[in-house]
């Protein structure tokens, strides 16, 4: 009985010299090894001029922020269909761009932006499709095919 009561105290101490700390989603590093990204992050004059003065023939826009779990974790699966669409469909001028909602929020009340992360599909400025969430690469890019109709 006393082993037992000595194992206790024993995992009892050790317990309580153990310190946990989460980590913090607003702290912008708690997902640094899924958040690199390639996908430029536009200011508020250059997400206008982009949408409205001269937008691309096809442009995927990402509106997330920066204390957003799953607009970390997208991150890289955007920069991944990124790349995989400019290799398919070289010369359709297609651009993958990301806005912060926090720093944009007029843009992103235009844009019926409801949840984080939210996936825009605009065709020649204008507004065609809307994915909302954390998607694989292999989504983003078939919704894109299939939006703008890229094997036709």
């Amino acid at each position: 009985m006393s082993l037992v009561i000595m194992l206790f105290f024993l995992l009892l101490s050790s317990v309580s010299s153990f310190t946990f700390s989460p980590p913090s989603p607003r702290n912008p590093t708690f997902l640094s090894s899924t958040s690199t990204s390639t996908i430029p992050i536009l200011t508020s004059e250059a997400l206008e001029q982009t949408i409205t003065v001269t937008p691309p023939p096809y442009l995927i826009l990402t509106a997330s922020a920066i204390w957003c779990g799953p607009c970390q974790i997208l991150a890289p699966q955007l920069s991944l269909a990124s790349e995989i669409l400019n290799n398919e469909y070289p010369g359709h001028g297609l651009k993958m761009m990301k806005f912060d909602v926090d720093d944009d929020d007029v843009i992103a009340g235009r844009l019926n932006v409801e949840g984080l992360p939210s996936i825009l599909f605009f065709k020649d400025g204008k507004l065609l499709s809307k994915m909302e969430g954390a998607f694989p690469a292999e989504e983003v890019v078939a919704h894109a095919t299939k939006v703008f109709s890229l094997n036709d």
